[in-house]
């Protein structure tokens, strides 16, 4: 057992799965594989585990295969518009869909939509472009307008409510928007943000919102996203940068992502994965933060590099059910991070004839002393390789192919003895102090 298990390790080493932060890959999807738009808004997963993504030109469902696209037409129960700005699956099943041209509600049965209108319909079109939608801890639906502020959509009666503001005269009344960032925390404190107002909090005893007051680098300007952490910080994105806010203190500072550079970058989504590490979408890529340790990664679109960002404007983030991390980019498609998928590297050429087309590798046996000496049993003997410098030869001081055959099996019993089984000579012990070997062969008559 013990033997099976040191094999295990050895073979997980040489996979990259360690303690070592492995290589952060991305898979992309876009036009070409059935998206309707390489422009991406939101993305959502429903219960059933279908992804929906929200997109410029239509509503996309994935199956993890293929697409499906829903689209607006001249039906009355289609989608009010092909621009998506949002979708969103509230606690009881429901898909709820934002448009440029007002809110529709999805009939999973039918794949028919119910549309609704925030404003009277001899309001601007304008006036009934909707930017986000979120439900709190009561099962309300808040929902973000363009430029008519925050409103709340009554399920029962299928109407809107405008949310007011208390403004320094004492008066409470609408405010404008647009309204993107919503978060209500682990506390049920609900909070948004306002072109003009800042950031705003709800005062649930009153039924409006309020101005906060806030201290240190306060952000000035459009505020896309929030987050609340693990550790009950709140985190604010927008066109100013990033920003982590004390709740207590109410103190605001800003989290420069490219530290000397003075470059101004806008930051669009903000996601937390199951290991605390902060994915902060921006349109220069997507950035990691980690808060404990305070280290600082960015990931970018590179020429010639598939497996790099498609696009470096990211739009949104999203964190499926099996832990996949999925990014919506401004004309590069969904871009797809899945942490727990391994990249093997290949290793061969350990045959001294190429032409033989034997390549095979039995055994494995880690070095006592160096972790990046392996010694493998080939078609070609005993080989030492270095993971360090990707270079091998063949052991010295032990017999031929032609002598010893097949090396079925390989052993360390110390830093300097390893047994060696061989297909046709029996076993060896191999002193790599000296180079000499010992060979041991049952006597099949005795």
């Amino acid at each position: 057992m013990q033997r099976f298990l040191t094999f295990i390790t050895v073979i997980l080493s040489i996979a990259g799965i360690s303690n070592a932060q492995a290589p952060v890959t991305f898979d992309h999807l876009g036009v070409p594989q059935g998206l309707s738009s390489s422009n991406i808004r939101n993305i959502c997963q429903d219960r059933y585990g279908f992804l929906w993504i929200a997109t410029d030109d239509g509503l996309n469902r994935y199956d993890g295969y293929q697409f499906k696209v829903f689209k607006s037409s001249e039906d009355s129960l289609s989608l009010s518009d092909n621009r998506i700005s949002w979708v969103m699956e509230d606690s009881e099943g429901v898909l709820w869909v934002v448009t440029q041209s007002g809110l529709s509600r999805w009939n999973r049965e039918t794949e028919e939509f119910t549309n609704f209108q925030p404003e009277p319909s001899s309001a601007q079109a304008t006036d009934q472009w909707l930017v986000g939608i979120h439900e709190d801890g009561h099962k309300r639906l808040w929902v973000g307008s363009r430029f008519r502020g925050l409103k709340r959509f009554n399920r029962n009666d299928e109407t809107f409510e405008a949310m007011k503001l208390l403004y320094p005269d004492g008066i409470a009344r609408a405010f404008g928007g647009p309204n993107i960032a919503f978060i209500e925390t682990a506390s049920g404190e609900i909070f948004t943000a306002s072109w003009n107002e800042g950031i705003l909090k709800f005062n649930e005893e009153k039924q409006y919102f309020e101005s906060v007051e806030l201290k240190g680098d306060v952000p000035k300007g459009f505020l896309f996203a929030f987050h609340e952490d693990k550790t009950g910080s709140l985190w604010a994105g927008g066109a100013p940068g990033l920003f982590r806010i004390d709740p207590q203190r109410r103190y605001v500072e800003a989290v420069d992502l490219l530290p000397g550079q003075k470059k101004a970058i806008q930051v669009t989504s903000i996601l937390e994965d199951n290991e605390g590490l902060l994915w902060i979408s921006t349109d220069m890529g997507v950035f990691t933060y980690n808060i404990k340790t305070d280290i600082l990664r960015q990931y970018k679109s590179i020429a010639n590099n598939p497996t790099s960002l498609s696009e470096n404007a990211i739009w949104t983030a999203y964190m499926d059910q099996f832990e996949i991390l999925w990014f919506g980019t401004v004309g590069g498609g969904l871009n797809k991070y899945d942490p727990q998928k391994i990249a093997f590297s290949s290793y061969t050429d350990f045959n001294s004839d190429p032409e033989s087309g034997k390549d095979g590798v039995y055994s494995i046996a880690q070095d006592f002393t160096d972790p990046n000496i392996l010694y493998l049993s080939t078609d070609n003997g005993v080989v030492y390789f270095n993971r360090k410098t990707n270079t091998h030869t063949r052991l010295k001081g032990m017999p031929s192919f032609e002598e010893t055959g097949v090396i079925n099996d390989i052993l360390m019993e110390n830093k300097n003895i390893i047994w060696i089984a061989s297909n046709s000579a029996g076993l060896y012990r191999y002193d790599l102090r000296s180079g000499k070997t010992e060979n041991y062969k049952a006597d099949l008559y005795n």
